[in-house]
């Protein structure tokens, strides 16, 4: 079991990375904060491989609210429904809203506790391998509109997160591959011999060193946001592949996985970069886990989804540009020279 803490300037918590510590977790969380209510906010999937052990306590009344897979989820419908239920069951400040899913479930959940009586506590359990990795630490919370994604939201940090590495062995290989377009976002940004370690594993070979890999990037994630919690500039690096990554994930009504539009996004950002050691490390770590799916849109139907970019200044658009692997920079241009510039691509 790794103890990873967040010492953010105004609140601290611990992300715990263990594995096969799942029946346990609900046990931890009540032995630290006696809640007297929690509701469970999980996902169809996720609710028939894992419920059982989040659902029942004999100390505590917990509540569960059970959304369809998938992005659709993240909606102010679903968060409205959530919001009554939580109401008519009398949930308190003093009470608890536990994440038990992805990252839909966790950005929902997260939103729904940022909001509801103004805050209440929220506790992250990820059982996907983009959640583990990347969206439960850090305290982004949103749902999304149908102008695009993430639009609405706030910062709001966990009580605590709980990453079980065994939760990934239920994972069917697509989600895999989510996950990884963010592992192999941190080690094209940062790299810390990541990039290498990478390199020489496969997706055969990758479970056994996924605990260690999975807290690489929460240290790498963690040093961010301790540094910028915000977003006011350090911490937008962790934004790379993410403009264009987010119109494709729109503009295909979220039927392609996070992680492989981030990846989307990387490839056109190595190829904006005309550096040849970013592609060709790029495409190295690509190849390691077969992934070969980087598919050419019409930028005419993009462009209006990264207009509506929630890191957009005015006319300007704020871009992650590669200098190098491993080194990146914050370019704000006009939004009509980085239209320009894509389109030859």
């Amino acid at each position: 079991m790794y103890t990873y803490t967040m010492n953010l300037k105004e609140y601290t918590y611990n992300i715990f990375i263990g594995e096969n510590y799942f029946n346990e977790i609900l046990d931890r969380i009540l032995q630290t904060h006696p809640y007297n209510k929690i509701m469970v906010i999980t996902d169809q999937t996720v609710s028939e491989l894992y419920l059982n052990a989040f659902s029942i306590h004999p100390d505590t009344f917990i509540e569960t609210f059970v959304v369809s897979d998938g992005e659709k989820s993240k909606s102010i419908e679903t968060a409205s429904q959530i919001y009554e239920k939580l109401a008519e069951g009398n949930f308190t400040r003093k009470d608890l809203i536990l994440a038990l899913g992805g990252g839909v479930v966790g950005d929902l959940a997260g939103f729904v506790a940022s909001t509801y009586l103004r805050g209440i506590d929220y506790i992250q359990v990820p059982t996907s391998l983009l959640a583990q990795v990347d969206s439960s630490v850090g305290g982004k919370v949103a749902i999304n509109i149908p102008q695009g994604k993430n639009l609405v939201g706030s910062f709001y940090q966990p009580k605590a997160v709980y990453i079980d590495v065994a939760f990934l062995k239920t994972l069917p290989i697509r989600e895999i591959k989510s996950g990884l377009g963010e592992i192999i976002k941190y080690a094209m940004l940062v790299d810390e011999g990541l990039v290498e370690k990478l390199t020489n594993l496969s997706l055969e070979t990758l479970y056994s060193h996924l605990q260690e890999i999975v807290l690489k990037c929460v240290e790498i994630k963690g040093r961010y946001v301790v540094e910028d919690e915000k977003e006011s500039f350090l911490r937008m690096h962790l934004n790379l592949g993410h403009t264009i990554g987010h119109a494709v994930e729109s503009y295909e009504n979220y039927e392609v996985s996070h992680g492989e539009c981030v990846l989307i996004g990387m490839y056109y950002m190595a190829k904006l970069s005309e550096n040849q050691t970013v592609m060709i490390t790029l495409d190295r770590l690509l190849n390691a886990f077969e992934i070969n799916n980087i598919y050419n849109y019409n930028w005419s139907d993009l462009i209006p989804y990264m207009k509506r970019d929630k890191k957009n200044s005015g006319y300007d658009i704020n871009l992650v540009m590669f200098k190098n692997v491993g080194e990146t920079e914050i370019v704000k241009i006009p939004f009509e020279v980085f239209e320009a510039s894509i389109r030859r691509y």
